[in-house]
């Protein structure tokens, strides 16, 4: 059968029929998206051309070229977040993916030196060893049976000059070590995937954008009145009606 796709755009939307496959669905939205961000970057190169060779103090590079570079980035921006809008996560077969295969290894040895003071070098050799073991005999990490983790773990201890030869990991904890959540959940470095810091990242710029929502509205009510400050001075100099 034909595997399902775990990531997706919203079809019909963002996406429409190949004009020679019927079965295939092109992204159009990405392909728009790249084609504005490639035009919102040639503008803003354009630009800095004209303005480059033009003497300090002239005006004849102040024309449209820096607005079109500007609404081009804005109207790059928006495409982007409709593609990020549009995106479909099949969860269930997005796990199944990771746990299709070994990516979470390094999380095993890292457990171990971080639990049970199990050298690194000893985790990383018994976790590469669990990986040649289990693609050679068509094992997972959601399938392989824990007395042969052990078995693996001994052997890796021995070689490595360890008295310890016991694995540390009771079997619920092995399998847990070994799935997708725990090594998104374990991850504590600055701007991870784990739900703690995408929430702190998140309301960091939130915070950021309403400072410059709020500097905006800021320079607009200032220019409004400079404006209105303006036409008053000018008022005053024009002869009575």
């Amino acid at each position: 059968a034909q595997p399902h796709p775990w990531l997706m755009l919203q079809e019909g939307r963002l996406t429409g029929p190949s004009s020679i496959m019927p079965q295939k669905r092109n992204p159009y939205g990405l392909n728009v998206l790249r084609l504005q961000a490639s035009e919102a970057v040639g503008l803003t190169v354009a630009y800095l051309f004209e303005a480059h060779n033009v003497t300090a103090g002239m005006p004849d590079y102040k024309r449209d070229g820096a607005e079109r570079a500007v609404e081009a980035a804005r109207v790059t921006a928006a495409r982007w977040s409709d593609v990020l809008g549009g995106l479909v996560l099949d969860e269930a077969r997005a796990a199944a993916e990771v746990d299709a295969d070994w990516s979470t290894t390094t999380e095993l040895a890292d457990t171990l030196e971080r639990e049970a003071d199990v050298p690194f070098r000893l985790g990383h050799h018994f976790a590469s060893d669990l990986v040649t073991w289990g693609r050679a005999h068509g094992a997972t990490p959601t399938t392989i049976p824990y007395e042969e983790a052990q078995r693996i773990y001994a052997e890796a201890a021995r070689q490595t000059g360890q008295e310890q030869t016991a694995l540390p990991l009771d079997p619920a904890r092995f399998k847990a070590v070994l799935g997708a959540r725990n090594m998104v959940d374990a991850a504590k470095g600055i701007g991870g995937p784990q739900p703690a810091e995408l929430a702190r990242m998140l309301k960091e710029a939130q915070a950021s954008l309403a400072a410059d929502r709020a500097w905006v509205a800021a320079r607009r009510t200032a220019q409004a009145q400079s404006d209105a400050a303006l036409d008053a001075a000018f008022d005053t100099l024009l002869p009575p009606r």
